[in-house]
């Protein structure tokens, strides 16, 4: 988890019942993105190169098996992620750098939307709204 945190551009951490792989974005997969019709922002967030590179071009899964979590969940705490591959639970887990809310901001600025499952925030905000000023 440590290799993936000092990691400087797209990275992401694959773990199997064989062991963990870290994954980074190579020049195939950075072009694969271009094409995804979303901002330079958009495109540069780990979580959207999971989403689109592994979850719908690798394993097959569409929006809407995404949406209702047919095939995966969202979990907040690495380890209980691993200790899911480890039992059997989950065939696999991806794990990734939590997005920066510098990040939130390009994408918002770009007039794009974040994916789905990208801003988690802890602790929740009383009124549960974010404002970013427009001006």
């Amino acid at each position: 988890l440590q290799r993936l945190q000092q990691e400087q551009g797209t990275a992401m951490l694959l773990a199997t019942p064989q062991g963990m792989i870290l994954l980074t974005l190579n020049e195939q997969g950075a072009q694969r993105m271009h094409e995804s019709g979303h901002s330079e922002a958009w495109n540069g967030l780990d979580v959207a190169v999971a989403q689109r590179l592994i979850l719908e071009d690798m394993l097959g899964l569409s929006a809407a098996d995404m949406a209702a979590g047919t095939y995966l969940r969202y979990v907040r705490d690495a380890e209980q992620a691993l200790q899911a591959v480890q039992t059997g639970e989950a065939q696999l887990a991806i794990l990734l750098n939590a997005t920066r809310v510098r990040q939130i901001c390009e994408v918002a600025e770009a007039d794009d939307r974040m994916p789905q499952k990208s801003t988690y925030f802890y602790p929740k905000l009383i009124t549960g709204l974010v404002m970013n000023p427009l001006w």
